[in-house]
C-alpha cells in the first residue's frame, strides 16, 4: 500500500469543480439599514428557467407600511439556470396602509383614526444578473432592475400614488 499526497493543482481542480446548485436564497443587506426587507427564493426546474418567490416589506410611516409577496418565473438567456442574465414575470399582491395620517381634527379636538389596509394584485417583470462567487459557488450575488403594476382600480391603493413602481435587487446569499 502506497500512501500520495494530493497535489495543489488536484486541489484546486475538485473545489473549482463545484456541485451543480438547485436552490439559490438571496437578501438584500444594505436596504435592511433603511427598514425595508427584501428576499427571494428561486428553484432550477429547468436548464433554463427557475421558480421561485419574492418577498419585500417596509415599516417605514412614510410608505404606509407596504408589504409584497410575488412568485417569479425566471428565464436565463444563457440557458443556463441560475446563472447570467435573466428576465423574470412576476405575479402577486401588495398590502398597505391606504390612509396613514394617524389623526384626523373635529372641533379643535384630536381623534385617533385607524388607517385602512388595502391588497391589491401586482403584475411586474425583472432583468437580473446573478454570479457565484469562491471557489464552491455557494456564495450568489444578484442585480436586478424591474417594474411592477398594480392592479384594479386607480387610485385605489399604491404606495407612491402611481400604478406602476419601478423595482430594484441588489442582494447576496447562498446558493443548495
Amino acid at each position: 500500500m502506497t500512501l500520495q499526497a494530493q497535489t495543489v493543482d488536484s486541489l484546486a481542480t475538485a473545489l473549482t469543480q463545484a456541485p451543480a446548485r438547485r436552490t439559490v436564497i438571496t437578501f438584500n443587506p444594505l436596504a435592511a439599514i433603511a427598514e425595508y426587507y427584501a428576499g427571494d427564493v428561486e428553484t432550477k426546474v429547468s436548464p433554463s428557467a427557475t421558480l421561485g418567490i419574492g418577498f419585500s416589506t417596509v415599516g417605514i410611516r412614510d410608505f404606509n407600511n407596504y408589504t409584497a409577496l410575488e412568485a417569479k418565473v425566471r428565464y436565463y438567456l444563457a440557458q443556463e439556470a441560475l446563472k447570467g442574465f435573466s428576465v423574470a414575470g412576476t405575479l402577486g399582491f401588495a398590502t398597505a396602509r391606504e390612509n396613514d395620517s394617524g389623526y384626523q381634527i373635529c372641533n379643535f379636538v384630536c381623534v385617533p383614526v385607524t388607517p385602512d389596509r388595502v391588497t391589491r394584485g401586482t403584475l411586474g417583470t425583472e432583468l437580473s444578473y446573478q454570479w457565484f462567487l469562491g471557489p464552491t459557488q455557494r456564495f450568489v450575488s444578484v442585480v436586478g432592475l424591474g417594474v411592477k403594476r398594480f392592479l384594479g382600480r386607480e387610485g385605489s391603493f399604491d404606495p407612491v400614488n402611481i400604478p406602476i413602481l419601478p423595482t430594484a435587487r441588489i442582494n447576496i446569499g447562498f446558493a443548495f
